[in-house]
């Protein structure tokens, strides 16, 4: 029975995951110690799940921003730089590095920073796919050196994955739905969420 609260609580967080581009540990996390699963087991399996999200949208991330910028390259429009100011790009980066070391959330920091920057959702979407995906596989790597994997997680770890076949292209599905506007009121909402989440963490 605890099996199945994790899957559902893994399958719940790569729906944020993919819904938000951000938040999945900010919800598995705290669920799954509420319901008593090993903390080294949730990491590993969370960090891995996450790490699974990101390379399931990669390929869109990259269908998406090489069409967008196919066709900004033929209407001759030059955009204008989004990070200009370099210094509170490592800060950020510094801040993702704590937090996803501390509490596997080091997508936070990149969210709140591009949306001071006033990224475009579908920017910031495939942004955090990016960043996940790099992030991602370091975060695992750093677990397997931390000893968090174990029979167990290995076991869950593959009980999760046919639910991301159905789970990624579901939060997709949503967000292909969501007016572009609705979906930042969605983004700050997810934030006063995860912040309190990550309190009651």
């Amino acid at each position: 029975m605890i099996i199945l609260g994790v899957l559902l609580i893994a399958w719940l967080g790569a729906l944020v995951r993919t819904v938000f581009g951000f938040g999945e540990a900010l919800v598995s996390m705290p669920l799954l110690a509420l319901l008593g699963y090993d903390l080294k087991t949730s990491t590993a399996l969370i960090g891995a799940v996450g790490l699974l999200v990101a390379l399931h949208g990669l390929g869109l991330f990259l269908i998406v921003y090489g069409g967008y910028s196919l066709w900004r390259s033929h209407s001759g429009r030059v955009g204008k730089p989004h990070l200009v100011a370099k210094g509170y790009d490592y800060l950020a980066g510094m801040v993702s590095g704590a937090l996803g070391s501390a509490y596997n959330s080091h997508g936070v920091p990149v969210a709140v920073y591009g949306m001071l920057k006033q990224w475009p959702a579908t920017h910031l979407r495939a942004i955090l796919q990016a960043h996940f995906l790099c992030v991602g596989v370091l975060v695992v790597f750093s677990h397997v050196a931390a000893g968090f994997w174990s029979l167990e997680a290995v076991k869950v770890l593959l009980m999760v994955i046919p639910g991301l076949v159905l789970t990624v292209p579901l939060g997709n599905w949503i967000v292909d739905r969501m007016a572009p506007a609705r979906a930042i009121k969605f983004v700050y909402g997810a934030l006063i969420i995860f912040g309190l989440l990550l309190m009651l963490k």
